[in-house]
């Protein structure tokens, strides 16, 4: 039985009830009532792919939510746990990052606190012993291609390098400021570059299975913010759901689950398109539906052209709790924002709203009464916090999990640095401790401004996970 490896799955509904039920992303916790779902655009679930190899098993749950807060998080693993007699660090809970979906973190919200400790752990283990019960031998094949084109791309980094207008045509490199595109445009400027790395690449794992489905992990980059941006009161698993729904009517016979990668720092969407950039976009309300089609025929292009078979069943797991120094770089601002929060938190006029920027060196995104309120928060932090790493090695190609909204170039330099054959890196997943921005970020980048760990973190990161890829290697 060690010689061979199990793979099995199981999709659950999650979708809540619509009544009271606010919506996450774009700053719902600040007026939980200016987003309020008002319909369900398209049901979310649960994907739980199971794999199992002689002594070793574990679980990859992975949720149409924004984020698996710790609140919820350990009690659902928890109860996950207690069903299946699993051990805790077996059993990994991660979210697609949909914008659009329920705010788990409204837990003051009476159908949000239903849906937490009621409804939830129900359909949870509901998944995971259904997913368990299926498991079947299974050869694994893998491959990976970057989508999209160097004139057209699916994802990009939202980080513009701009020169202000009068030099849009005459321009030389010391006229050049890092900005979020927002804040270009409002501001005189216009976005000439992008700024950062961006990951392009599409990842792919096919578990095929005798009489029964295969089982495909799909691993990509980029902010479900589609329908969020353009639907605020709709309910959806934005462009996740329909890529691996499209995939599932493109090849019958299979069932699939995406895993998010490191998208801290990218989106998708019309605005780089508006700003002369080239980039992919579908119309006036860009269409979650048309991205995610687009992403199953590149993934249809991946397999067409050729998967790599794993020479190896092997399954492992290394998990790791790691211990870092958070964020206090903001602390002296922490009496100053404080009244502002008490007073109002709304930031009413500009007088208010300069200072807050001020205070913040927030660049314009959001408002700076987000950064108000983290500066806030951060400086009621201890001095170091523990989090979650694993990684899972599964025949020539590993996962890695972590809790954060990492940068896309800490993803391509954990996957250039590991000695496996193909490697995705899973965020969002074992909790959540928002951006890891990395050490050369720019500064008055709100990702900056709310991290809950010190800059620098995100480089030591790339070290550990290469010390565990490189042990599970062995």
């Amino acid at each position: 039985m060690s010689d061979t490896l199990y793979a099995g799955f199981a999709r659950v509904d999650i979708t809540p009830e619509i009544g009271g039920v606010p919506l996450a992303g774009y700053s719902g916790f600040l007026d939980p009532v200016n987003r309020m779902a008002a319909r369900i655009l398209d049901p979310i679930y649960v994907n739980t792919v199971a794999l199992h190899n002689g002594s070793e098993t574990c679980l990859m749950l992975t949720l149409d939510i924004c984020e698996v807060h710790y609140n919820v998080y350990y009690p659902w693993r928890d109860a996950i746990c207690e069903a299946t007699g699993l051990p805790k660090d077996r059993v990994f809970i991660g979210s697609t990052h949909t914008h659009s979906s329920i705010d788990i973190c409204a837990e003051k919200v009476p159908s949000v606190e239903h849906y937490n400790k009621e409804e939830m752990p129900v359909k949870l283990v509901a998944a995971a012993r259904r997913a368990l019960a299926d498991l079947k031998p299974a050869k694994l094949f893998y491959g990976a291609m970057d989508v999209g084109t160097p004139e057209l791309r699916m994802n990009w980094t939202r980080h513009y390098l701009s020169v202000e207008q009068e030099k849009e045509h005459d321009w030389k490199p010391e006229d050049l400021h890092v900005m979020l595109g927002e804040y270009s445009a409002k501001h005189g400027y216009v976005a000439v570059a992008h700024h950062g790395e961006t990951d392009h690449s599409l990842q792919l794992m096919r578990f095929v299975r005798e009489d029964a489905d295969d089982i495909i992990l799909l691993n990509f980059a980029a902010h479900a913010t589609i329908t969020g941006g353009t639907r605020k009161g709709d309910l959806s698993a934005d462009f996740t759901e329909m890529f691996i729904h499209r995939l599932e009517q493109l090849l019958p016979g299979t069932k699939c689950s995406f895993l998010q990668g490191c998208c801290g720092n990218l989106v998708c969407g019309t605005r780089i398109a508006k700003e002369g950039i080239p980039g992919v976009t579908f119309g006036k309300y860009r269409d979650y539906r048309a991205y995610g089609s687009a992403l199953a025929g590149y993934a249809m292009e991946l397999i067409d052209a050729g998967l790599t078979e794993s020479e190896t069943n092997t399954l492992s797991i290394l998990h790791c709790d790691y211990t870092a120094k958070r964020d206090h770089s903001m602390d002296a601002m922490a009496d100053k924002a404080l009244p502002i929060l008490e007073k109002n938190k709304k930031v009413v006029t500009k007088e208010e709203e300069q200072e807050v920027r001020d205070l913040c060196h927030e660049n314009g995104f959001y408002g700076g009464i987000y950064h108000c309120l983290y500066a806030y928060r951060k400086a009621q932090q201890p001095e170091t916090g523990t989090f979650e790493l694993n990684a899972i090695r599964v025949g020539d190609c590993a996962i890695t999990t972590n809790p954060f909204e990492m940068f896309s170039e800490t993803g391509m330099h954990i996957k250039a640095a590991s000695p496996f054959a193909l490697t995705m890196v899973k965020s969002f997943s074992c909790g959540y401790e928002n951006y890891l921005p990395a050490k050369g970020a720019f500064d008055r980048c709100y990702e900056v401004n709310v991290t809950h760990f010190e800059l620098g973190t995100a480089e030591k990161l790339e070290e550990k996970f290469h010390e565990m890829l490189c042990e599970l290697k062995k």
